[in-house]
């Protein structure tokens, strides 16, 4: 578990540092909405590549070799990146977000095969928070190379992480592939849609988080503009995302005593409404001071619903479908946080940062109310209510 976690990491940390490619576009062109779109290019993918690679993994095994291919595309991506004229710069991300689902659902559907069921939920918290730590440290060092020796070094340091996590990966033991399986992929992409479709608690964690990732994706371009409205300069929004993520730390930390308590769905949807409570309470503050410890306080309860998103994605899904469901459910969360980037503009030019984060608190809490009907059994065709 431990080579696991410092696999997953070294890999996760390379995928954070997207912030660097962006600084060399906005270097190179002084374009904004370059950025935008070279941000979104790495992400929209996913939405189509995701349940591919997860059945392909279910079937092929191999979740090494596959992962090392994601960091070898991903480093040659960004090598290109350096060189190509500014406008394939676009094309360069969207190569480079072909496989990412591999570093998300691809690495967490290996922990249940790594410990005893009865340490799925420490494992899983311990997985969950390889996320928020990258979540700052990959800004920083994205922000904080490109500071010091310019936004091509940190597009550099960005490949030569990728490249330590290859040399990670490849370390890791022959039981993380999982056991080919005789079909072929096809039918494995139906039979996990079916599955996340109609299992009615996965099917509600799903939709909760997925639905969650709209605000946050707002957060993740507005987060600057609400630095400006509290007085505080754009830069202090990284410090404001840093502080949920810092928060999101130690909520995973508590989060499998939790799980002892009470039910994972539960624990997913109550974690999701009290972020919405916490963004409230962001849009709200009066200061600088005040909004870091807002943040900190929505992120504890996102650390929570997150550690318990991946306990029951194990839990609850059978290891021959386990990849699919875990990248289709990821590369629908990252669809829907491009879609909430994309949606940061026109929020900001209209109602503004302050009232734009409380809208993203509502849809928290929007998300978290949705859990009831998602989890309803599904009725056979022709069935009534009663």
């Amino acid at each position: 578990m431990r080579r696991y976690l410092l696999a997953a990491a070294a890999c996760r940390l390379a995928d954070a540092m997207w912030l660097a490619p962006i600084l060399l576009v906005l270097d190179r062109t002084g374009s904004a909405s370059l950025g935008g779109l070279t941000a979104s290019a790495a992400l929209l993918p996913t939405l189509v590549t995701a349940p591919l690679l997860g059945a392909w993994l279910d079937v092929a095994g191999r979740r090494r070799y596959a992962i090392a291919g994601n960091q070898v595309l991903l480093a040659a991506a960004l090598t290109a990146m350096l060189a190509v004229p500014a406008p394939l710069m676009v094309p360069c991300a969207a190569l480079a977000g072909l496989t990412q689902p591999l570093v998300t659902g691809g690495f967490s559907s290996m922990v249940a095969s790594l410990v005893a069921p009865e340490r799925l939920p420490r494992a899983a918290a311990l997985d969950s928070m390889t996320y928020n730590v990258v979540n700052v440290a990959g800004p920083a060092l994205a922000g904080g190379a490109a500071a010091a020796a310019g936004a091509h070094a940190a597009v550099g340091l960005q490949v030569a992480l990728a490249l330590a996590g290859l040399a990670a990966v490849l370390s890791l033991p022959r039981a993380v592939d999982g056991e080919r399986a005789a079909e072929a992929p096809w039918p494995v992409l139906r039979a996990g849609a079916s599955h996340l479709l109609r299992t009615p608690d996965l099917r509600a964690v799903t939709l909760i988080t997925m639905l969650a990732q709209l605000p946050w994706g707002f957060m993740g371009v507005g987060a600057p503009a609400l630095a400006a409205a509290l007085g505080a300069g754009e830069e202090a929004g990284g410090l404001l995302l840093a502080a949920v993520a810092a928060g999101a730390l130690a909520g995973a930390a508590l989060a499998p005593a939790l799980q002892a308590r009470r039910g994972l769905l539960g624990l997913v949807a109550a974690g999701t409404f009290a972020q919405g409570l916490g963004l409230a309470l962001l849009a709200a503050a009066p200061s600088p001071p005040s909004a870091l410890a807002a943040a900190a306080l929505t992120g504890a309860p996102q650390g929570v619903a997150i550690a318990a998103l991946m306990t029951a994605r194990s839990r609850w899904s059978p290891p021959h479908l386990r990849a699919q469901v875990f990248t289709s459910a990821a590369g629908l969360r990252t669809g829907v946080y491009a879609a909430g980037a994309a949606l940061a503009g026109p929020v900001l030019a209209g109602p503004g940062a302050r009232l734009g984060t409380l809208l993203a608190g509502v849809a928290c809490v929007a998300a978290a109310l949705s859990a009831p009907r998602a989890s309803a059994p599904r009725r056979p065709a022709g069935t009534s209510a009663g």
